[in-house]
């Protein structure tokens, strides 16, 4: 068949799995030829090979059963930067690049940053790119995640350091910025199928999804220098869930928009217990 008739059976084939069944076959087969989106449209009389074929087919079984279509590409796109993603990491969401503009505007000229929990790397790597003045440095949890960033660093030409440890454990400086996209994602949520892929312990963060913040922030302070800001990512309805947590560990939050807000350590707040 040629990329026309494909393209339309591969919408038919993924109507009950997906919400752009169109854009989703046209991506796929985008990436088992080898060809721009807009190539395809305008050679869709071309006939595809039997190992193009082969390779599209097992794309769509694969988002038939719900796989991202970035981790069929091994790929997303995020502020501009192609970011290699697979099963180890979190796929880049676009909320996360108001949370680069927040930190590209607001660290400090020759200062120091760390992203906290950076999965694939791509939220360091954008903010470094942009600013090259800043020291950036990362940590995750996971080994495996970390693999991901370090391939991403090299392939953007990015000089970021890493380390492997739980929230700011494997720091002992102070940082002027903080960027931290924790999990917070209700466990609730589990059952979606279109999460089922993902690493379960970057997306959800117990009842209300606020858990991780309720971990990371007593300790933020402990790398944070006394004028610096942590920027954070959550979900709207957790807005008011967090300005009392914040409130709770001596910090003031300024919502930055639906997803993102700044927080700084209120100096009359009291002293931990």
């Amino acid at each position: 068949m040629n990329l026309y008739k494909e393209l339309s059976q591969g919408e038919k084939i993924l109507t009950p799995s997906s919400t752009s069944p169109r854009l989703d076959a046209l991506l796929l087969l985008s990436y088992a030829t080898g060809k721009s989106r807009e190539a395809i449209l305008a050679e869709t009389d071309r006939e595809m090979s039997t190992p193009e074929r082969n390779c599209y087919r097992d794309f769509l079984h694969r988002r038939l059963n719900f796989e991202p279509i970035a981790y069929i590409q091994n790929g997303k796109q995020f502020y501009n930067l192609d970011i290699t993603v697979d099963s180890r990491v979190l796929i880049p969401r676009p909320e996360s690049e108001t949370l680069v503009d927040t930190a590209i505007e607001s660290a400090p000229a020759n200062s120091r940053l760390v992203d906290i929990g950076t999965g694939s790397g791509c939220i360091a790597i954008a903010i470094k790119k942009h600013r090259e003045d800043l020291e950036v440095c990362a940590s995750d949890i996971s080994r495996a995640a970390l693999e991901v960033a370090r391939a991403n660093a090299t392939s953007h030409n990015t000089s970021i350091t890493f380390r492997q440890g739980d929230l700011t454990y494997p720091w002992r400086d102070k940082f002027d910025t903080i960027v931290a996209n924790l999990p917070y994602v209700p466990n609730a949520y589990r059952s979606k199928e279109s999460l089922a892929y993902e690493p379960d312990q970057s997306l959800f963060a117990g009842e209300d999804g606020l858990d991780g913040y309720r971990r990371f922030l007593p300790l933020a302070k402990n790398i944070l220098t006394p004028s610096g800001i942590a920027i954070i990512e959550h979900l709207p309805a957790q807005l008011d869930s967090l300005k009392l947590i914040c409130e709770k560990n001596g910090y003031s939050i300024e919502s930055r928009d639906d997803f993102i807000s700044i927080l700084r350590i209120n100096p009359q707040a009291p002293p931990r217990e």
